[in-house]
């Protein structure tokens, strides 16, 4: 990774560099998309175990590719996954 790759991400005109984000300080903002949905995880007897802020971060913290699956079925992986939009009311 060349050196003005890294200094660009630290001062914002790159996302990364080399695969990596870089900053100057010890705070760094990660890129959210902005049409990203938060996602539900409930267990077979709906208790909720968790929510992910994306499908993304939901694949990546479980390993569920829940995306490929998600507009055929709420229920894979044995649990119910469900955006904000389809909570109970």
């Amino acid at each position: 990774i060349d050196s003005a790759s890294i200094r660009n991400t630290c001062i914002n005109k790159r996302k990364s560099a080399g695969g990596f984000l870089w900053s100057y300080s010890h705070e760094v903002s990660l890129y959210q998309r902005k049409d990203a949905k938060k996602i539900y995880q409930y267990d077979n007897k709906m208790n909720l175990v968790t929510s992910f802020s994306s499908l993304g971060k939901a694949r990546k913290v479980t390993g569920f590719d829940i995306r490929k699956h998600k507009k055929h079925s709420n229920f894979q992986y044995n649990y119910y996954w469900l955006f904000e939009s389809e909570l109970p009311k």
